[in-house]
């Protein structure tokens, strides 16, 4: 059997390395609510929807090789001449692009826009023939004050839209 004397710096040493590591102030209240406040796993606060005031809203669009049906876009194999239609759903605001011809791309900026967060877009992407048009695709996007850059699929279509202040 040990001597007692022994034992007890052992268990004191215990205790004290235990304190430490479990962040016990050993009865020190305002150690104890500085440690609670110091890793409090409070959830991060969500971002607020920001309006866009006298921005821009650019439109990038670059559509598929093929039509929907795997045909070429024009009757001479040419890729499309694509036009875009947007409008704004608050105010009825209506732009649309020139015709950009034989390309699989087209852009269009919106500019002196204000959006509040919920206002929304209706896009629509023609390619335009000699005699009319066939839409290529359209697409909704709403405006949530977040993002600033939102990418979809619409139909034979991938659109990028950025919002810009």
């Amino acid at each position: 059997m040990k001597p007692i004397m022994h034992v007890l710096p052992t268990i004191a040493i215990s205790v004290i390395t235990a304190a430490a590591l479990t962040g016990c102030a050993c009865g020190n209240p305002s150690a104890e609510s500085a440690d609670d406040e110091a890793f409090s796993l409070r959830p991060a606060p969500k971002p607020t929807p920001k309006p866009l005031l006298n921005g821009t809203v650019s439109v990038s669009v670059r559509v598929d090789e093929t039509d929907g049906r795997g045909n070429a876009w024009d009757v001479d194999d040419s890729a499309p001449d694509i036009s875009l239609k947007l409008r704004q759903s608050s105010g009825g605001r209506v732009t649309t692009s020139q015709t950009s011809r034989d390309t699989l791309s087209a852009s269009l900026d919106l500019t002196g826009i204000t959006l509040e967060p919920g206002d929304g877009f209706d896009l629509t992407i023609y390619d335009e023939d000699p005699v009319g048009r066939d839409e290529i695709g359209s697409l909704h996007v709403t405006y949530s004050g977040l993002e600033r850059s939102v990418t979809r699929q619409a139909d034979g279509a991938h659109v990028t839209l950025r919002f810009v202040d």
